[in-house]
């Protein structure tokens, strides 16, 4: 599989990225290889994200839920 991206203004083009992908087939050996080489990644990204919570936490700021998940109440109580 191939994607490409092209930014193009009024000037012409700005910026092209691409990436070029084989499948492989989905065996365990496969997604182990797939584990080993970039879990340590996803471990880190989530790491960080939760270390920047603890920092907000930290300096008392508070959780704010997304508008789409808060609960809504009634004028009843």
């Amino acid at each position: 599989m191939a994607v490409s991206i092209e930014s193009i203004d009024d000037a012409g083009k700005i910026f092209t990225a691409g990436v070029r992908l084989d499948r492989q087939p989905a065996t365990a050996q496969n997604m182990w290889s797939v584990l080993r080489d970039f879990g340590a990644q996803s471990f880190k990204v989530s790491a960080a994200i939760y270390g920047q919570a603890l920092k907000l936490w930290m300096k008392g700021v508070r959780f704010q839920p997304h508008p789409d998940k808060r609960k809504v109440t009634d004028n009843n109580g």
